[in-house]
């Protein structure tokens, strides 16, 4: 009879512990099954604001200083990628290829028979901005949305190049005018940083939006490297321009994004 009651029991128990595990069980699937729903949701609203794709610039450089600015062209052709954290803030990452640039003042390489004019310096570099963009949430969905934005960026220049024309004179001949070029990377500052001021405004281009701004960049750092001040391409433009040679550039930026 002991017997008979001992097995009975040992029977409840691993009754009642078969069911309090599968209860466990049930439990931890019913939280496995809402952390996956409250994840594809999460997921599903970040991508939702997030977007991205190609951006172009046309530039408007030149050295920035004494005197007014002596404009020479240039352009810029990346991607970029933002992300809506409020109505009406965005932040926004671009990389791009970049130029910036200014023209030279006329110098004398040997007198007086060479003469470089309308000589100019191109810097070739890897373009990255940060910025956030503002916006007004009661405009969304209007024809034309405006659109302010401010930040920094950072620029690695790998390669700076001088174009010129030679004036060539030699006694008893006509002056002549050769086009040259020279690396002139090692002359200047390759990694610049500044500041970014924009504003512009998003329209509807061929059912996608795009987005034109005007931008003003700002280079915090020199461009000439200490110890130039002398060199024969470069004196008379610190002469115009001050002691140290700083960039500013005026941009034209278009911006297509391809998915939102």
């Amino acid at each position: 009879m002991n017997e008979t009651l001992l097995i009975s029991n040992h029977q409840t128990d691993a009754a009642f512990h078969l069911l309090l595990n599968f209860e466990l069980l049930m439990t931890i699937k019913r939280q496995s099954l809402l952390l996956c729903f409250f994840l594809v949701m999460v997921a599903g609203s970040t991508l939702a604001q997030t977007s991205f794709g190609p951006t172009a610039s046309y530039n408007f450089n030149s050295f920035r200083g004494n005197t007014a600015f002596k404009v020479t062209p240039g352009f810029g052709i990346g991607g970029f990628f933002k992300h809506q954290v409020t109505g009406f803030l965005t932040p926004k990452i671009e990389l791009a290829y970049f130029q910036q640039g200014a023209f030279l003042e006329d110098y004398v390489v040997s007198a007086p028979e060479l003469l470089r004019n309308r000589a100019r310096v191109t810097f070739h570099s890897i373009h990255v901005p940060v910025l956030l963009e503002f916006s007004l949430p009661s405009l969304r969905g209007e024809a034309i949305q405006p659109k302010l934005s401010l930040g920094g960026f950072y620029n690695f220049i790998f390669n700076a190049e001088e174009r010129f024309y030679n004036s060539i004179r030699v006694p008893g001949y006509s002056r002549v005018e050769r086009f040259g070029r020279s690396d002139v990377t090692g002359q200047f500052e390759q990694m610049q940083y500044g500041l970014i001021g924009a504003i512009g405004g998003e329209i509807q281009m061929f059912s996608l939006p795009v987005a034109l701004e005007f931008r003003y960049l700002y280079n915090l750092n020199q461009i000439s490297k200490d110890g130039t001040r002398n060199n024969i391409n470069l004196r008379n433009s610190f002469d115009e321009w001050g002691d140290q040679l700083y960039l500013g550039t005026v941009s034209f930026n278009v911006q297509v994004t391809l998915s939102r």
